[in-house]
């Protein structure tokens, strides 16, 4: 099983690459879904941190869907 601050750093790598390689949405998924975990990871300390990792989640299912709705036009 992989170790869930590996995850958060590969996706925030990954959506600064494609921030900067000009995907700013689909790099804005990418972060959102990383700052989702970072959130998740503090929220054994601080329960309302919980609603805010939902929050990162559905903003990063939100982009998903969009740019699948874009890739078949």
């Amino acid at each position: 099983m992989v170790s869930r601050p590996l995850i958060i750093v590969i996706a925030a790598a990954a959506g600064v690459y494609r921030i900067v390689t000009g995907a700013v949405l689909e790099g804005g998924g990418l972060v959102a879904m990383a700052l989702g975990l970072v959130c998740l990871q503090f929220a054994k300390k601080q329960p309302v941190l919980k609603a805010a990792a939902i929050a990162c989640f559905a903003v990063t299912a939100g982009i998903i869907g969009y740019v699948l709705y874009r890739n078949t036009q």
